[in-house]
């Protein structure tokens, strides 16, 4: 999950990814990520899943959802 979550990191929106990535509901999926429980994700103590999540959602809802 660690590595998935740097790729999503370095993606780039412009262009039809962002479509694309709302369209398979990542805003869904992080917000589920960022607001569940400590000790619910494996790792997260580790690499912070959570917080990474929570980062990506905010930076990516105003340019996915305009």
């Amino acid at each position: 999950m660690d590595g998935v979550m740097r790729k999503l990191d370095e993606l780039d929106l412009g262009g039809y990814q962002g479509l694309i990535l709302a369209r398979i509901g990542i805003l869904y999926h992080l917000d589920e990520i960022a607001r569940s429980e400590e000790g619910a994700i494996p790792g997260d103590s580790i690499h912070s899943f959570r917080s990474k999540a929570a980062k990506l959602l905010e930076r990516w809802k105003a340019i996915i959802l305009p």
